[in-house]
């Protein structure tokens, strides 16, 4: 076989890299093909969403999306993140939005920040590690059953459904989020930005990735006599071509594989290579290599630790506001928009402070002066800074009315609080929310106030109830209040 000249690259690796925006495309048709199926069936396997694994941790119910994270995670700690680099909508989407990007002329850069890498480590223990704790540190708690497969009828958790969005949020919010979570965050703070700073399950798949023996590495050239690394030219283009962001070819020369955990096995490096000198297959487990100087990203990170505690600090408050705000912002949405407010936070204090301040692409002061994007980006900040605040004293208003309103029913000062502090939310929240509808209506029944209790009601029921609970609910504004649906 005749030797492949020096300056071409891998046709093999090349044909994996075209291959994979397809397999990802087929990830989404699968979906498709998912849903046509529930339309026709009626009733069809769950959707394969990962937070369903709580359910199995909280409750031992098996559930698809367990089962998916199991084999998931038995893969990568064989194969390495390739689930992750061949298998998820999210960075389809990601990628997607890097694509179009650059054909409109511009190049993600990525936002390397420090304290933020923690925040899919908090996520991940929110959601799997930290029920199992709450649960042994309760004295009277009893041992878990065991694990068992349930009904449609009995709830979430099921195998089979007939309600195939039982787990997700409303089509104009998945929208939303996937719209910032892949797109606004790609532009913003560049490339894999969500599953750097967002993504429990890659936070997951990481630590797994460790234990990989399936790794980039340099070939052993010279009939797998000698050191690889000296067979590298050490060009940098492999690292260039990596959208994660990783110092690739350092790595190669150091350790003669790449260690790095955030490695999704895409190909980029393998086939960006002149020589043809990468490839992916068996290699000693990374371990934890990958912890030096500069961490993740292996150059200076982009803030000063000053900087980093406000951005941390500004990112914390957020993602308190946003999550679950008017019972609507999902858990990834929220810490997407924190993580991009934390960053934008800090933008805001360096412009005016230094000669030259950019963001996103555009220049905010040059010379310490502001620029047009500049004043621009100014008053866009005071306006979420302002939305965030309106925000943050409608979930005040909201968690006292709700407090209050559990005692109302043996105090009347705790029901004149509890509508107080309820009609507040209603006046300036930006839509209105069923938990607060429900309580407001159900205030006004109990004092006999049937036209204020009215509005409210036929908000309860325009948003779809039962017959029987609507029905219920016309009866109340009439009849005992006590008897009321949902009544504490």
């Amino acid at each position: 076989m005749q030797a492949r000249p020096p300056g071409d690259a891998s046709p093999h690796a090349g044909r994996q890299k075209r291959w994979r925006p397809w397999v990802l495309a087929g990830v989404y048709l699968l979906g498709a093909v998912h849903w046509l199926h529930w339309k026709y069936a009626g009733t069809t396997l769950a959707p394969a969403e990962l937070n369903e694994a709580q359910y199995t941790l909280e409750h031992s119910i098996v559930t698809v999306g367990f089962i998916l994270l199991a084999a998931a995670m038995l893969a990568t700690i064989v194969f390495g993140r390739f689930f992750c680099g061949w298998g998820c909508h999210v960075l389809a989407m990601q990628d997607s939005a890097a694509w179009l990007l650059r054909r409109v002329g511009f190049t993600p850069k990525p936002v390397r920040l420090r304290l933020a890498q923690l925040l899919p480590l908090f996520a991940m223990g929110t959601m799997f590690l930290w029920p199992q704790i709450e649960r042994a540190m309760d004295a009277g708690h009893e041992p878990a059953p065991p694990l068992r497969v349930t009904a449609d009828s009995e709830g979430f958790g099921s195998l089979v459904t007939a309600d195939f969005s039982r787990n997700l949020p409303g089509p104009w919010m998945s929208i939303t989020t996937f719209v910032v979570c892949a797109g606004v965050a790609t532009w913003l703070l560049g490339t894999r930005s969500f599953c750097t700073y967002v993504c429990p399950y890659g936070a997951i798949f990481s630590l797994a990735d460790r234990a990989s023996p399936t790794r980039v590495r340099l070939k052993v050239l010279n009939g797998g006599h000698g050191d690889a690394s000296a067979d590298c030219s050490n060009c940098g283009l492999c690292t260039a071509a990596c959208p994660s962001h990783i110092r690739v070819h350092e790595e190669l020369m150091d350790f003669g594989r790449v260690v790095n955990p955030a490695c999704l096995r895409d190909y980029h490096c393998v086939a960006a290579c002149p020589d043809a000198k990468l490839d992916i297959g068996a290699a000693r487990p990374a371990g934890f290599l990958s912890w030096r100087k500069w961490g993740r990203f292996g150059v200076p990170y982009d803030l000063s630790w000053r900087e980093e505690l406000v951005a941390a600090s500004v990112g914390v408050c957020s993602l308190l506001i946003l999550r679950g705000l008017y019972d609507a912002v999902p858990f990834f949405l929220a810490m997407a928009l924190a993580v991009i407010l934390s960053y934008a936070a800090v933008v805001t204090m360096r412009v005016g402070g230094r000669r030259a301040v950019s963001f996103a692409g555009w220049t905010m002061s040059r010379d310490g002066a502001m620029t047009h994007a500049g004043r621009v980006f100014s008053v866009a900040a005071v306006v979420a800074c302002a939305a965030l605040l309106q925000s943050a004293a409608v979930r005040a208003h909201s968690w006292l009315g709700m407090e209050a309103f559990e005692q109302a029913a043996d105090s009347p000062a705790e029901c004149a609080r509890a509508q107080w502090h309820l009609e507040w939310v209603e006046e300036w929240s930006v839509v209105h929310t069923d938990a607060v509808d429900r309580r407001l209506a159900l205030l006004a029944i109990d004092r006999g106030d049937a036209a204020g209790a009215r509005p409210r009601v036929e908000r309860i029921i325009a948003r779809g109830v039962s017959p029987q609970e609507a029905e219920s609910w016309r009866d109340s504004l009439v009849a005992n209040p006590r008897s009321t649906p949902g009544y504490r």
